[in-house]
């Protein structure tokens, strides 16, 4: 299906999918790590599969926190919320990488954006679109490298509810401190 990601780690490139059923959403969805350990000549695919949910597993994101350590974020299809698991030595050997039991992260609905790690060290990330889902732009934070999220802002928008589609929002830190977030809409940004 799709919503790729990519996260390069030493010589190491992980890529991420979701894939599985006949569509999306599928119950039967379901997120594909492959690895590339010589800068993406070869790979290792799949070299991690998540599955686990009745409701479908999807929209896979990796990041790094502010301790560096390589972090995969994913949802389901009802919108649940937002679950995390981080890689450890995932600069390494693939035989020394680990990593951690899914940690639901308590973001109300699954994050479908790439979060931004701050100069302040806090992560911002979002969700919702009113449009679509009900559900207005929120934007969450976290304050523990991405263990946990709350709500912090509204997103609310002059763009009447029909120009919308998917929300998809990225937050961009400027280099005067102000957060500038960026909405897709039908017809452009």
């Amino acid at each position: 299906n799709g919503i790729p990601t990519v996260a390069k780690a030493g010589n190491n490139i992980f890529v991420a999918w979701y894939t599985g059923g006949k569509g999306e959403p599928d119950t039967d969805n379901y997120i594909c790590v492959a690895v590339s350990t010589d800068m993406g000549v070869t790979w290792k695919n799949p070299w991690m599969v998540i599955t686990g949910s009745p409701l479908g597993i999807v929209w896979p994101i990796f990041y790094k926190n502010g301790a560096g350590e390589l972090c995969l974020i994913y949802g389901d299809n009802k919108m649940t919320g937002s679950q995390m698991i981080k890689l450890y030595n995932a600069d390494g050997p693939l035989e020394n990488i680990t990593y951690s039991y899914p940690k639901v992260t308590g973001a109300k609905m699954s994050v479908t954006c790439k979060p931004t790690l701050l100069s302040d060290g806090r992560i911002l990330a979002a969700y919702g679109n009113n449009a679509f889902d009900g559900i207005p732009t929120t934007i969450i934070k976290s304050e523990d490298d991405g263990e946990t999220f709350s709500a912090y802002r509204v997103i609310k928008s002059t763009v009447e509810d029909r120009y919308h589609d998917f929300a998809e929002v990225s937050i961009v830190e400027k280099k005067d401190g102000k957060l500038w977030a960026l909405i897709r809409l039908c017809d452009g940004i």
